[in-house]
């Protein structure tokens, strides 16, 4: 498959024609080359919006280019929040045998997500 087929597909948030070329023999971490630059197929996904797609590549394995860093911390920051919510979920509902410390991490991390709630 083309790099712009692949490409086109992430931005478009086409998950049928990347899980396809995923469930083949493919080859990760292809670039598509625009402006100069190289870009991955995550930068492109995030760029249109398509999170459900960025979700997709990064567990198929792909990877950010070091350019694109900081203006990715974004997806990452967003995926840590969100398994940190589930943990303290789970821990509210299923922790009884914690001890007082773990109590307490639990209770730092609920209070930091809810302040991040707050400034988001």
């Amino acid at each position: 498959m083309t790099i712009e087929k692949l490409w086109s597909a992430a931005c478009s948030g086409d998950l049928t024609t990347l899980r396809n070329y995923y469930s083949g023999v493919c080859e990760l971490n292809r670039r598509y080359h625009k402006f100069g630059k190289a870009h991955s197929l995550i930068a492109g996904a995030y760029r249109n919006g398509q999170i459900e797609t960025v979700d997709f590549l990064i567990e198929m394995g792909e990877t950010i280019c070091d350019h694109e860093r900081s203006e990715l911390k974004e997806v990452y920051y967003r995926k840590v929040v969100l398994a940190a919510t589930a943990l303290t979920e789970w821990f509210s509902r299923w922790g009884g045998n914690l001890n007082e410390k773990q109590i307490g991490y639990v209770g730092d991390l609920a209070a930091a997500l809810a302040e991040l709630k707050m400034e988001g």
